[in-house]
This record gives C-alpha cells, sequence and structure tokens, in this order.
C-alpha cells in the first residue's frame, strides 16, 4: 500500500515557520510521509501546503494553485489574519525556537504584526540548551523578560533572538539582563531617521557593560531617501556596528544593491567609507547603473 504524503513549501525559506512545524508533526503522528523539497518528489502527494510570509513573494506562492494536489495557501504574506485549523494549531512541535509573547506594543506603518497579533502578552516559555526565539517585541514587558533571562541562566541555555530588538527598551538595566545572558550576536532595528539619540543611547548602555558590536537592520525603501539611508548605516559604521540592509517590499533598486553589498562585506565595511567602495574596480558596472 502507498504511503500518504503531503508537501510544505516555505516560500520564504530563509525563516524559521512555526506554521510549517505544526503541519508536519500533526501529519507525521497519522503517519503520513511529510516532504519538503520539492525538486526530488517523483509521486504524488495528498495535499500541498505552501507558506508565504512576505506580500512581495505572493506571486511565487500564487504559482502553486497550478498543482493537481488541493493547495492551502497560507502565511501573512497571503492574508494578514491566516490561520491554522484548530486541530493543527493546537499541535506543540519538538522544536528548539518559537515563541515566548506575540504581538507588540508598536504601530510602525510597515509592519503587519500589530494588526495580525495585536497588542503585546505573554504566551508561554520552555526549556532547550539553545533556543531561537521569535518574539516580535520580547523587551516590552521587562518582567516577561527577565523571566526569560532567569530560565536562560537557570538552564544554560543560550538564547539567539531572531528578530531585532526594541532598543527604545534598553537602558541600563535591561543592558545587564543581556550582559548576564548567553546570546548569539544582537539583533537591533534603526527604522527612521528620527531616532539618532535613541540608537546612540543603547549602543551606549550596551558597550559600558561589554556588548560592543551588534547587528543593525536599517530600513529602506520605505519613507526615506537614500542620503538618509546613506546617513544612518554611517552613523551605526562610526560606532562600529555591523549593518543589515533592511529592504522594504525586498526592493532591489541598483543603489540598495551596492550599499547592501557595501554593508555586508566584512573586507570593506569597516575600512572603506561608501565613496571608496565605490571606485573599486568590481563595482564600475554597477555604479553606473545605480547613475552613482
Amino acid at each position: 500500500m502507498r504511503k500518504k504524503r503531503i508537501l510544505l513549501v516555505a516560500i520564504d525559506s530563509k525563516y524559521p515557520n512555526l506554521a510549517l512545524a505544526k503541519i508536519r508533526t500533526f501529519y507525521e503522528c497519522k503517519g503520513y510521509e511529510v516532504v519538503e523539497n520539492y525538486k526530488k518528489l517523483t509521486q504524488r502527494v495528498e495535499v500541498v501546503y505552501v507558506s508565504c510570509l512576505f506580500t512581495w513573494n505572493l506571486d511565487k506562492a500564487l504559482t502553486w494553485l497550478k498543482c493537481k494536489s488541493p493547495v492551502y495557501l497560507g502565511g501573512s504574506g497571503v492574508n494578514t489574519f491566516s490561520q491554522l485549523p484548530p486541530e493543527i494549531d493546537k499541535v506543540k512541535p519538538r522544536i528548539n525556537w518559537g515563541y515566548t509573547s506575540r504581538g507588540c506594543v508598536r504601530r510602525c506603518p510597515w509592519c503587519s504584526v500589530h494588526v495580525r497579533e495585536g497588542g503585546f502578552r505573554v504566551v508561554g516559555d520552555g526549556k532547550s540548551k539553545l533556543v531561537t526565539l521569535l518574539d516580535n517585541n520580547i523587551l516590552a514587558d521587562r518582567t516577561h523578560f527577565q523571566k526569560v533571562a532567569w530560565q536562560s541562566l537557570k538552564y544554560k541555555i543560550k538564547v539567539n533572538f531572531f528578530q531585532g530588538l526594541d532598543y527604545r527598551f534598553i537602558d541600563r538595566i535591561t543592558a545587564k539582563i543581556l550582559q548576564t545572558m548567553q546570546h548569539e550576536r544582537l539583533r537591533l532595528s534603526f527604522d527612521e531617521p528620527k531616532n539618532y539619540d535613541g540608537v546612540d543611547k543603547a549602543i551606549f548602555e550596551l558597550d559600558r557593560v561589554g556588548i560592543r558590536q551588534n547587528t543593525w537592520f536599517v530600513l529602506v525603501g520605505f519613507n526615506t531617501s537614500f542620503n538618509e539611508d546613506l546617513a544612518r548605516i554611517n552613523f551605526l559604521r562610526r560606532r562600529g556596528q555591523k549593518v543589515y540592509l533592511a529592504r522594504f517590499d525586498f526592493k532591489r533598486t541598483p543603489r540598495n544593491i551596492l550599499l547592501a553589498r557595501w554593508t555586508q562585506s566584512f573586507k570593506y565595511f569597516h575600512k572603506l567609507n561608501f565613496q571608496d567602495f565605490l571606485s573599486l574596480p568590481q563595482n564600475k558596472s554597477a555604479r553606473k547603473r545605480a547613475s552613482l
């Protein structure tokens, strides 16, 4: 008798996907074979689940509707209020990443979290030796954050804060708590030019407890000019920080491509300013396309 199979497709494959993990566990418990690499698929599947987190990848997700098997599309990139069926959503997969809180206290116009998940609330905690936390704004509730920090110390858990930490909550106490924890390099977000003073304060508080170099997501392509984007990047560069370009709607303009190439270059970012980086021979054609 042929074993039943389902196919899981993560359109945004670089991001941990709790929904697909729940679907996998649900069907494996029913005896199904769960396939994730569709390129190696040689037999028909009973159903296809496609997850799309970002609207700019929606067209890729919609191509799966041509499949001969039943296809279910989900994720915030398809529908802001997309939800799993209750019998799947209640499943608790054995994974070392997930949420200790949902929602957010902010209402950033470029982000759908406050619409999709509502206000900040604690949803649970757990134990593992290495945990990737997907919380949207874990620092919003200090009591909860202190509980997570205490657990990480008690059980010797190393924490990876996958989302950008809200620098506006980083004061001397929060910085000290972070300093006591085992964690991967911190990620934070510098989204708007009006935030210089708060970003500078967060860098100062982290630096004085020994957390000196962090990665900052810099939002570009939403409501800022190229010069404003470059100014924020240079502000972080002068303070010894690392930068990751967060392109709104993943807009791959020629100028943003060069900015991303520069900020993600371990060899050049802290040694050359942007103009000197542009003068390198390998950037000649890209510089011409970007009119720089």
